[in-house]
C-alpha cells in the first residue's frame, strides 16, 4: 500500500480561505478597503505574519490590491485578471456554484418574463426570425 505524506495545511491557508469566501459572499466589496491589519488579526485570532502571508497570497491571486502606506483592497474590477480569481472561487466552493444558479435561474426567467410583457411586434419579428433560422 503506498501512502504519501500527509501536508500540513499553514494558518495563511486557512485566513486566505476566510477571506475569499467573504469576497464572495460581498461581505468585502470590490474596491473596498480592508481593515487595519492589527484589527483584521485579532478578528482572526491570527498572527500579523500570518496574515500577511494570506494578503500576499490573495494578491498574487488578484484578489487584493497592496498600496504602500495606503493599506489593502480589493481588487476593483475582480474579472480583470488573465486568470479569474472569482472563477476559481467559484470552482472551489460548490455552494457558491449552487446559489449562482439559482440567481441566474430567478433574474434569467424575470428578464425573460418582462421582455415578452414589453415585446414590440418588432421585436416578436425578429424573435420568429431567429427561431426560424435555428431551425
Amino acid at each position: 500500500m503506498d501512502v504519501g505524506q500527509v501536508r500540513q495545511r499553514r494558518l495563511s491557508d486557512d485566513i486566505v480561505s476566510q477571506l475569499e469566501t467573504m469576497i464572495l459572499e460581498g461581505t468585502l466589496k470590490a474596491g473596498e478597503r480592508l481593515p487595519a491589519e492589527r484589527a483584521l488579526a485579532e478578528r482572526f485570532g491570527v498572527s500579523r505574519p500570518s496574515l500577511r502571508e494570506a494578503i500576499q497570497k490573495l494578491a498574487a491571486k488578484g484578489l487584493l490590491v497592496s498600496r504602500q502606506g495606503g493599506g489593502n483592497y480589493v481588487a476593483d474590477s475582480l474579472g480583470s485578471t488573465f486568470s479569474d480569481p472569482l472563477l476559481q472561487l467559484l470552482e472551489s466552493n460548490p455552494e457558491a456554484q449552487r446559489d449562482l444558479l439559482e440567481f441566474r435561474h430567478t433574474l434569467e426567467g424575470s428578464c425573460a418574463f418582462y421582455a415578452a410583457q414589453r415585446a414590440t411586434e418588432l421585436d416578436r419579428q425578429r424573435l420568429r426570425e431567429a427561431f426560424a433560422a435555428l431551425q
